[in-house]
């Protein structure tokens, strides 16, 4: 192509001649991967697309990166990012290795940090999301949202899409040198379609950030193309930075922790300001057992009017009323049921005893010596 406007025009462009003796060493890698990447990405709704990022600067020859991905497309010349340069790789062990991660000759290779990069010379190297990975090899990293320029096949149109990407870093079994990075990429407003299930009531509001307070998704907040840097949830007019601190410092992640107690205090991780109620919850969820290593990625921030917690306040009061009229309702009918019996017993007691009192009486008499004319009244008992 030789049109400089044209989505395919790539002025660096080689061609390989390679035959079976000699083949392409990036095109078997790609063989070998590009055909898990569909099922993968037919079962993950979430996903944009996936890809397998590879080191190739200990290649010989060029190479400045490449990577295989489901659904393919074609990188645009005319977008553009701004690489972070690869002296990371220098600067930093490998821990399986001992070594850094490149030589001084291999990160050669690289663009300078700050350079504006065509996306025809892609190298994942050069990314972020891709140094975080192999920055912290043992955990699945998820990084964004950032901007990832998009090419419009129809009318030839560039515009950048906000996406996060979620991948694990890829290391040699036998080795232990650093291959590459995989990316499972996905917008933000997938996690905003999640956050509405949460919602308990129409007055809740729900914010994803991650825990340093930058926004990820929810509190209105709708990143757009003219959107430059990150954006924090105080800037969203959501909450304030001090509630903010409170809602994401109630446990101490560095210090040993329990299950149970983290519970307690997650639990009670509410904070009233002006006539809102915040809540938060860390994602991903704090595991059962203390792992010296887990802190907190994300939080997931509530608030809500504070009028909400007024309605089982005056649900614990009716119960609590009702309840008292049925005490007070019950110890009544149990006197007056005393009284009734006590009574009952009183008046059986006096029927029943009513021949004993007479034989009592006429027994009286005859000892008192009453005369023999004096007649013994007969009563009927009956």
């Amino acid at each position: 192509e030789t049109d400089p406007n044209a989505m395919t025009f790539y002025p660096s462009c080689i061609s390989y001649s390679g035959d079976e003796d000699d083949p392409d060493p990036l095109a078997q890698k790609a063989a070998d991967i590009g055909i898990l990447l569909k099922p993968l990405w037919e079962i993950t709704q979430e996903a944009v697309f996936l890809n397998v990022y590879f080191n190739n600067l200990k290649l010989l020859g060029p190479q400045r990166g490449s990577h295989v991905g489901f659904p393919g497309f074609v990188k645009d010349y005319q977008a553009t990012y701004v690489s972070i340069g690869c002296d990371w790789m220098l600067e930093n062990i490998n821990p399986y290795t001992g070594q850094p991660f490149a030589t001084e000759g291999e990160i050669q290779k690289c663009h300078p940090a700050g350079t504006i990069v065509s996306e025809r010379d892609y190298n994942p190297m050069e990314q972020e999301f891709c140094k975080d990975q192999a920055l912290n090899p043992e955990a699945t990293r998820i990084f964004g949202p950032y901007r990832q320029p998009v090419r419009s096949s129809e009318n030839s149109t560039t515009h950048e899409l906000w996406i996060m990407t979620a991948g694990l870093a890829v290391f040699d079994r036998l080795t232990g040198h650093f291959l590459g990075c995989t990316g499972v990429h996905f917008l933000p407003s997938a996690i905003e379609r999640d956050l509405e299930y949460a919602i308990f009531n129409k007055h809740t509001e729900t914010a994803f950030v991650r825990s340093d307070g930058r926004m990820v998704a929810g509190a209105g907040w709708k990143p757009d193309d003219q959107m430059n840097g990150i954006v924090h949830i105080t800037d969203t007019g959501f909450l304030e930075q001090e509630t903010f601190e409170k809602l994401t410092s109630v446990v101490n992640w560095r210090e040993e922790w329990t299950a149970e107690e983290v519970k307690q205090k997650l639990t009670n991780n509410i904070h009233h300001h002006g006539s809102q109620v915040f809540m938060a919850y860390p994602v991903p969820t704090p595991p059962d057992d203390y792992d010296p290593r887990y802190r907190p990625e994300f939080y997931i921030l509530y608030a809500t009017k504070d009028d909400v917690f007024n309605v089982v306040n005056d649900v614990e009061d009716s119960i609590y009323d009702q309840i008292l009229w049925l005490m007070v309702f019950s110890v009544s009918i149990a006197v007056v049921g005393i009284i009734t019996m006590l009574g009952n017993i009183f008046a059986m007691s006096r029927v029943l005893t009513q021949p004993l009192l007479w034989m009592e009486d006429v027994s009286g008499q005859i000892i008192n010596h009453r005369a023999d004319d004096q007649a013994v009244e007969i009563k009927d008992f009956d």
